[in-house]
Parts: C-alpha cells; structure tokens; sequence
C-alpha cells in the first residue's frame, strides 16, 4: 500500500519551521525535498527522507546561503528547527517499509507482516504471465 504526503502538505510544515515564506520543490532523482526561504530563495535546505523503524525523519543534509555553504552557527540553527521525526502510526498492523520523493509529494510504503498488501500495476502483470 503506498500512501502519499502531497506537497501542499510538506509546503506548510517546512513554514513551521520559522524561516518566513518557505516554498518546497521535490526532487525524485535525488530523492530530496529542497526547501527554498527568503527573497529569491536565498537560503536553501535539502532534506533527504529516511525511516528509523516507524518513524519518518525529515533532516537536513544541505544547507546553503546565497549559493554558499551556510556558516555553521546558522546551519546548526536550522538543522535543529527542521529535524523532523515522527512516528507513523499505520492502521491494521501495518507497518512502513520504504520512503521516497515522488514528484507530487513524499511516498511512503506500508506493508503486513513482511508482505505487500496491494501490488503495483507491473507486479500483477508479471505474476499473470
């Protein structure tokens, strides 16, 4: 079962975080949500999404200031206010298996007791032939 945390989602936590008008980009490739605040998007913050056991953490990996490395009072700073981790509490038993940047959002895969509950499109057919 994938479920999805749509960007309009992640847009309003990263203002939570205290930097004024934030704007969130996803970049799949990377797997990063890029987090743009300030005039012109002056300052930059890359999150890379990882799961520690049923936890989600959000945690910065990059932080840069008008393209330049933030200095490391500053990236502290910001590396505390947005540290995210929170526990995802899956219904029915399930628990979450994987997390990725899709292009709309974050994407997160629940599983049961080490088997996926629904198949994906191209699981299905390859199980048919």
């Amino acid at each position: 079962l994938r479920v999805l945390l749509p960007a309009p989602v992640l847009t309003r936590r990263a203002r939570q975080i205290g930097l004024g008008m934030v704007t969130v980009a996803t970049d799949p490739t990377g797997n990063l949500l890029r987090l743009s605040a300030g005039p012109g998007g002056a300052l930059q913050v890359e999150e890379a999404p990882t799961l520690d056991g049923s936890q989600l953490v959000l945690r910065p990996r990059a932080i840069m200031l008008l393209g330049q490395r933030a200095p490391q009072q500053l990236a502290r700073s910001i590396t505390e206010r947005a540290t995210l981790t929170r526990n995802l509490h899956a219904p029915l038993g399930l628990r979450a298996t994987d997390v990725r940047v899709v292009g709309g959002g974050l994407e997160i895969d629940l599983a049961s007791r080490g088997q996926t509950l629904i198949r994906t499109h191209r699981q299905a057919a390859k199980r048919r032939c």
